[in-house]
């Protein structure tokens, strides 16, 4: 049963308008009823179909002589508030891009000053390992002194010792103090440096009332032939591709079928087109 349409009170005085939906309604069913068997059924078809297409011809020309004066109101409406619309579309983009330019400044010199912050705290950690290592060698150098003393001073006591030399004793006496004196000399230990925490030196985002500023991740083809060629065989990438089957339509077209292009098949299809009746 064919839904029935109200009918707009644009159409109130258009009578013959107005019939359009019982005329479509009618040759639809005598499209549905068709079953194209024998050439006596598709000249009939024919003949058929020329009768639709110059309905539908004089059902749109019936339309645009409706809705012309329409659209012309819609058109000069439209384009009074065109140019406000675009001025403003237009202030609004130059404030959204200064106000990004001026954030991705402000990310840049965060991201210089965390560098810098890092260079220096990287510095002062090599400066202090290098103390370290001084200091390490400077105990080293002592210890082995201290070794030697030690060494030097017990043979020295052994000798006065096996000659009872009483100034031999007092010679191995003064190299053990000697020893001893070394023993007791203080480490000197370096100071230990702090480095900066290179977070801390990264600034707070610029705010303004009732704006948000973000960032977010966007991509930009370089290459298309390496995209296509990373794309294959990956088929959350292959997705993101899109076949112009327009353009690839006239390429089929151009070359008439002749063309090998892996992955695309080529192939003829019947167009049917009708004349309207002339003198209707």
């Amino acid at each position: 049963m064919p839904e029935t349409l109200d009918i707009p009170a644009e159409l109130r005085e258009h009578a013959q308008a107005q019939a359009a939906p019982e005329q479509a309604q009618h040759w639809l069913q005598v499209a549905q009823s068709y079953q194209i068997d024998d050439d006596d059924m598709f000249a009939a078809a024919g003949d058929e179909l020329r009768n639709i297409v110059t309905m539908a011809r004089d059902i749109e020309a019936q339309r645009k002589a409706i809705t012309a004066p329409m659209d012309e109101a819609k058109r000069r409406v439209m384009d009074f508030f065109r140019v406000p619309l675009e001025r403003l579309g237009q202030a609004e983009s130059l404030l959204k891009q200064s106000m990004a330019g001026y954030q991705r400044l402000q990310l840049q010199r965060a991201a210089e000053a965390r560098a810098k912050a890092e260079a220096a705290a990287a510095e002062q950690r090599r400066a202090q390992e290098a103390a370290a290592a001084e200091q390490r060698a400077r105990e080293a150098e002592a210890q082995a002194e201290r070794d030697r003393l030690q060494a030097e001073a017990e043979a020295q006591m052994q000798k006065a010792i096996d000659t009872g030399d009483a100034q031999a004793m007092a010679q191995a006496e003064q190299t053990m103090a000697a020893a001893a004196a070394v023993q007791a000399a203080p480490v000197e230990h370096p100071a230990q440096i702090e480095a900066p925490v290179a977070a801390a030196v990264v600034p707070l985002p610029p705010r303004a009332a009732g704006v948000s500023v973000r960032t977010v991740w966007k991509a930009r083809v370089l290459d298309k032939s390496a995209f296509i060629r990373a794309a294959a065989g990956r088929p959350e990438i292959e997705a993101i591709l899109e076949v112009d089957e327009g353009r690839l339509n006239q390429f089929a077209k151009a070359t008439a079928g002749k063309a090998n292009l892996a992955g695309v098949t080529f192939y003829e299809e019947p167009v049917v087109s009708a004349r309207r009746r002339t003198g209707s």
